[in-house]
């Protein structure tokens, strides 16, 4: 008889035991899954629908969430324009869309500094 591989029943019960510890590991990182996209579902439905006594569908939580952001750019938006307009260039970005390049640029130099 062969010593290599599985085939006594000691190698069989390991072999078990470790199939049953990842299936506990797997099971585990799954519930703490749906916990955090559960507490962010709640987060973002406090945000963007805080008078709402019910549980909205999700698909409502999310369009209601796009259309926050929307009106929070535009409110950036402005933002930005007046500080331009009062401030001048005094360094730092004067609209939104420089201020998306510049996140762009710090995400993507953040990103290769990781990889």
């Amino acid at each position: 008889m062969s010593s290599r591989g599985c085939a006594g029943p000691s190698g069989l019960r390991r072999k078990r035991d470790t199939e049953e510890h990842q299936k506990e590991r797997r099971r585990a990182l799954q519930a703490r899954h749906r916990a955090n996209l559960a507490t962010l579902f709640e987060t973002l439905k406090t945000v963007v629908c805080p008078t709402s006594n019910k549980m909205p569908a999700k698909w409502k939580i999310l369009d209601h969430a796009k259309g926050f952001l929307k009106e929070q750019e535009a409110y950036l938006s402005r933002l930005m324009l007046l500080k331009g307009i009062f401030l001048g260039n005094e360094g730092g970005p004067c609209s939104l869309d420089e201020v998306r390049a510049e996140y762009r640029r710090l995400q993507s130099h953040s990103s290769s500094m990781r990889s």
